[in-house]
């Protein structure tokens, strides 16, 4: 199978949030599909966008997609 390794570039078509903290970080939260959920969570000088090479896979199957970018990453604060 072949990817188009541009659509890490771009966050994955859906519910694009902000999720605000009580120490005031806000993080950058991704949802969609409907079913059971799958939460992805990337490591270390990641974002929520090197997901979308498996988002589309896992809403096709079922799932609820549920990604977020960490402290510090993407564009959390």
């Amino acid at each position: 199978m072949m990817y188009d390794f541009r659509q890490l570039m771009f966050p994955p078509a859906g519910t694009l949030e902000g999720i605000e903290r009580p120490d005031g970080t806000r993080l950058r939260c991704f949802s969609a599909g409907q079913g059971a959920p799958v939460v992805l969570a990337h490591g270390w000088l990641g974002s929520l966008t090197g997901f979308n090479l498996v988002t589309e896979r896992l809403l096709e199957q079922g799932h609820r997609v549920i990604a977020f970018d960490q402290r510090g990453h993407g564009a959390s604060t």
